[in-house]
């Protein structure tokens, strides 16, 4: 059986975990975490609830805030993406 194909909105929840997570681990709050990459804080809520998705400026510019790169990025949605694929098998799958 063939996994259903993630919605945008499902794709925008799961970068702004992984955003949340990186601004975590950065020890930031979203205000501070605005104010380093140029945009308001609100802004950073709505991207991190997935209410909004962003601009490549814009999600290059929080990374820059939180010092982490693509490769950290990707490594917080990775286990996202692996918990999605396994509550979605059946158990005719396995």
């Amino acid at each position: 059986m063939a996994s259903p194909t993630p919605s945008l909105h499902d794709d925008e929840l799961r970068l702004g975990d992984a955003l949340r997570a990186l601004r975590h681990r950065a020890r930031l709050t979203q205000r501070e975490a605005g104010e380093l990459a140029g945009i308001r804080s609100e802004f950073v809520s709505k991207v991190e609830r997935g209410d909004r998705g962003l601009r490549w400026s814009t999600l290059l510019a929080l990374l820059r805030a939180y010092d982490a790169g693509l490769r950290e990025l990707a490594d917080e949605i990775e286990p996202q993406q692996q918990l999605i694929g396994a509550s979605s098998m059946s158990p005719t799958d396995i």
